[in-house]
């Protein structure tokens, strides 16, 4: 029964729907993703100057220790994770990648935002 209300009509399940809906959509969600951590990371930068502080431990103990540019170096590790999981997932399911990277990185750049403006 259970899978009866998980198939729709033509024999496809939803989850494999939804994976083909977001195929057709990779290329603008990688988009999203590179548009997303550079707001990030420039929000954050801008941020820190204004007095605001990192939430993150990790983040904030490299940008510390290291410096402002280990920002980058920490987006840059996390898309390299990715990009190597898109490369071994089947194509049918590698396009919840760029999903799972996009997400959190709009969610902090609007957070990032806010704060902004509230505290300017």
């Amino acid at each position: 029964m259970a899978t009866e209300a998980a198939t729709e009509r033509g024999g496809r399940s939803r989850v494999e729907s939804y994976c083909d809906t977001l195929a057709s959509r990779e290329r603008a969600l990688w988009a999203v993703v590179v548009l997303a951590a550079l707001a990030d990371v420039l929000l954050t930068y801008y941020g820190l100057q204004i007095g605001l502080t990192e939430a993150n431990p990790v983040a904030r103990g490299a940008i510390e220790g290291y410096g402002y540019w280990t920002m980058l170096v920490l987006k840059g590790g996390a898309l390299s994770v990715g990009v190597a999981c898109w490369v071994a997932l089947p194509d049918r399911f590698s396009p919840v990648v760029p999903l799972g990277l996009a997400i959190p990185w709009v969610v902090a750049s609007a957070i990032n935002f806010t704060l902004i403006v509230y505290v300017s």
